[in-house]
């Protein structure tokens, strides 16, 4: 179910299918090696949203193309909004879905850079009671299994993280219109280890991404084509159909939100 294109009447009855799960494809708008779209993160987590609600349904929010990349600021096609902001509509927007009677808001992530920051924004959610439960499900964590499989069919993988032949598969699958494999930059795909010194520390600073990968390509898309994206998004889309299921069956966080604001609203003891 694609909110934007019900009638009223429609949504009304979407909430007794959906059981008030709602989908919120969240990507971001930055360069893809120069063989992608710069909307691929939004185009993937958008579609596997979508071909997961037709199979275990669900409410599919329009998508939101704002996240966290002021490490891709210095290409053009950028848009990086401040963390404040987008933070704030959030917000806002998880108000807005419960006004509507959708309280379990899943996000479905297809931009990497996006993890620490929806982390984080639901472990906020905790400062305050609200009444609803957020999840994340991140579209690129496809597991040890999907490894194994896609490695025994189609051979070694020796990098991957962005615009890797992953992604670039699954967009070929979603819409070969959109590619450009021809532009690829072999040079580009691996990571020129400027703060390796500081990994080997074990420490991280903000500007390590660019260190390694200022192209905005990890990974040699090489050899990507539709027949590797019908295996990767079908993953994908089992993936997303049994997040989905659990948060339909999910009775309790709900349960332990409420109780939990009780609690420090008024400590034990007091």
């Amino acid at each position: 179910m694609i909110w934007e294109n019900l009638t009223v009447d429609d949504f009304e009855a979407s909430l007794k299918e959906t059981k008030g799960v709602v989908l919120v494809p969240i990507g971001c708008l930055e360069k893809h090696g120069n063989h992608m779209p710069i909307g691929t993160d939004i185009l993937i987590a958008r579609t596997m949203s979508i071909r997961a609600s037709e199979i275990e349904k669900a409410m599919v929010f329009p998508y939101l193309p704002f996240g966290i990349v002021g490490e891709v600021k210095h290409k053009k096609g950028t848009i990086s909004l401040t963390s404040n902001l987008i933070y704030h509509m959030l917000e806002e927007l998880c108000d807005e879905l419960a006004r509507n009677d959708y309280n379990k808001i899943i996000f479905v992530d297809g931009h990497g850079g996006n993890k620490n920051f929806l982390k984080y924004f639901m472990q906020s959610r905790l400062e305050n009671y609200h009444p609803y439960v957020t999840y994340y499900f991140d579209v690129g964590d496809k597991g040890e299994q999907f490894w194994h499989d896609y490695q025994a069919k189609y051979g070694r993988v020796t990098g991957s993280g962005h615009a890797d032949v992953f992604e670039a598969s699954s967009v070929c699958e979603i819409d070969n219109s959109l590619m450009r494999m021809e532009r690829i930059n072999p040079k580009e795909t691996t990571p020129l280890g400027r703060l390796d010194f500081l990994a080997e520390a074990r420490l991280y600073t903000g500007i390590s991404w660019y260190a390694d990968y200022p192209a905005q390509i990890a990974g040699d898309p090489t050899g990507a084509n539709i027949e590797k994206g019908q295996f990767v998004n079908k993953v994908n889309v089992e993936h997303l159909v049994k997040a989905i299921k659990a948060a339909k069956d999910d009775n309790v966080s709900l349960k332990l939100l409420k109780e939990y604001y009780e609690k420090h609203k008024k400590p034990e003891g007091y």
